[in-house]
């Protein structure tokens, strides 16, 4: 059965192809469905048939190089996606470290600042 995903890889939207060849009511729009994958992959000498594409032995080799090349432009995409993502979940640990080290910053001069005026609290009721 036919692939629409290995074509999809080559830049073809999916209306622009069949979904299943199988389920064409109408030849017609197989036929324009094959040119059109054709035409969008450059395969200079393939022919379209009744029943089927007749392709010459080098275009299995530019299919599958076109679509190599797809694949790694995805894979290079999906680095550099992943790469972002992470730096922007490492900024926002970053600064949810900083706000905490502030509090915990904030909380322990308070404590200290508590501590030195119960000390002169003491001191005042000595010294009375």
């Amino acid at each position: 059965m036919w692939s629409p995903v290995r074509y999809q890889n080559l830049g073809l939207k999916p209306d622009q192809l069949q979904n299943d060849w199988e389920d064409v009511q109408d030849i017609g729009k197989l036929h324009k469905a094959s040119r059109k994958l054709i035409a969008a992959c450059q395969l200079k000498g393939a022919q379209v048939g009744i029943t089927k594409v007749f392709l010459k032995y080098y275009h299995a080799e530019r299919l599958m190089q076109l679509r190599q090349r797809k694949i790694e432009a995805a894979t290079v995409l999906n680095t550099w996606v992943r790469r972002f993502l992470a730096q922007c979940h490492v900024a926002t640990l970053r600064a949810a470290k900083v706000k905490a080290d502030a509090e915990r910053r904030r909380r322990k001069e308070q404590a200290e600042a508590e501590r030195k005026r119960q000390e002169q609290r003491k001191l005042r009721w000595r010294l009375c």
